[in-house]
């Protein structure tokens, strides 16, 4: 209703959470939570890095799903795949890029290869609803 229309999160900003919250607890809240013309930023782990590389068979649940040592999960995106979860839920792709890093402990000498995957999305603004065409 127009009375609502002004209630909800302006954003969400998820910094390698998205794995440890119950998907569907996450997507009821972008749905319900979400301001339209309200954003998901999210920077969260990418397929292959180097956290991934260096866990244990033992601790593998699915594929690119993991559990630490503590007993939280862990899960490893690729770009199409978080685009694509998004967009089911009405979101509209703003970024979606993978952020690689090469980092070198000089006194270790040691070479670590890490991949995080950096998005924003956004909610559609009331506007933008109305201005859609209409399919019938």
């Amino acid at each position: 209703s127009s009375a609502q229309a002004g209630r909800g999160m302006d954003y969400f900003h998820l910094i390698v959470c998205i794995a440890r919250i119950e998907t569907v607890f996450f997507f009821v809240c972008v749905k319900q939570c979400l301001k339209p013309g309200g954003s998901i930023i999210m920077r969260d782990y990418g397929r292959h890095d180097l956290a991934q590389l260096r866990l244990k068979k033992e601790r593998y649940l699915e594929e690119n799903f993991y559990v630490r040592g503590d007993g939280t999960r862990v899960y490893f995106y690729e770009k199409d795949e978080v685009n694509r979860m998004m967009v089911e839920q009405g979101l509209q792709e703003v970024e979606n890029k993978y952020d690689l890093r090469l980092i070198v402990n000089r006194a270790k000498k040691v070479t670590m290869h890490r991949v995080w995957l950096q998005c924003h999305f956004k909610k559609p603004s009331l506007k933008s609803f109305a201005s859609q065409p209409q399919h019938i």
